[in-house]
Order: structure tokens, then C-alpha cells, then sequence
């Protein structure tokens, strides 16, 4: 006769009681409760960008709203080099760390010009100046 298959000791798969947890909830209830605190905080930061008095621009191509940024120069110069060397990435990390929000922070990467003075969608020459419209193709870039 073989042996019976049954219910594992106490401590595997998941269940209540793992001799490494500290605490007595299952993963999936961590899990939930961890993803219900990040989506939280993540609704606190946007809804406090918009009810900040911070001016607003449009991107008449892709129909985005993007908000004139509030850093320092060091910072702007460090998201510019970032994203200009591939690194989006880091760059949107890094615009998080300074209070704003992933959607804002996204928004802002995919708008700073590849190289100085040259549209990030059309590569056409745009005008000096930090927050400009390319004169082709409409769309906005933070020239930085």
C-alpha cells in the first residue's frame, strides 16, 4: 500500500505560519495591501499636482498636458543627459524623487529634445529656450 497524499507541515506553500514571516497574512494579503498603499500614494501626489497653481503646457501633437518644471538647474541638466544617453528610465526616477507623479514624470522624458535646439519627433531645428514648440510638426519639447 502507498502512502496517503494529505495536508503538508505547517509552514509551506504559502500558508499561515511560515517560520520567516513576522507577521500572519498570507502572501496574496500582502501583496494586495502593499499594491492598495503604492496606488494610493500615487493618487495623493497627482491629485496634489493638480491643485498646484503650476503652469501647464500643451502638446498639440500627442494632445498631452505637461507641467513647466519646478527643479533646479542640476536637475533638469541630469534628466536632459539621462534621457539623452538612453536611460529613461533613471530619468523618470529621478523626476520622481522630486514630487511628481509617474504619469507627469513619463510625460516629461518622451518631451525633452534628443539633442539641444532639435525637436524629439520631427529632429527639425527648433527656437532657444527651454519650453518650445516645434514650428513643424507642432509638438512641444523641453529644450533643456
Amino acid at each position: 500500500m502507498g502512502l496517503l497524499k494529505g495536508k503538508s507541515e505547517g509552514g509551506a506553500g504559502g500558508k499561515r505560519g511560515h517560520s520567516n514571516m513576522d507577521h500572519w497574512g498570507t502572501t496574496d494579503e500582502i501583496k494586495a495591501t502593499s499594491r492598495k498603499r503604492r496606488r494610493l500614494h500615487a493618487k495623493n501626489i497627482i491629485v496634489d499636482e493638480q491643485h498646484e497653481d503650476v503652469p501647464r503646457y500643451l502638446c498639440n501633437q500627442c494632445s498631452a498636458t505637461l507641467p513647466a518644471i519646478e527643479v533646479s538647474a542640476a536637475v533638469r541638466g541630469q534628466v536632459s543627459q539621462l534621457v539623452r544617453s538612453g536611460a529613461m528610465i533613471q530619468a523618470m526616477d529621478l523626476l520622481r524623487r522630486n514630487r511628481m507623479s509617474l504619469n507627469a514624470a513619463k510625460a516629461v522624458c518622451t518631451h525633452v529634445s534628443p539633442k539641444k535646439n532639435q525637436c524629439h519627433r520631427c529632429s527639425e531645428a527648433i527656437e532657444r529656450g527651454e519650453y518650445v514648440e516645434c514650428s513643424v510638426c507642432y509638438s512641444f519639447n523641453y529644450n533643456w
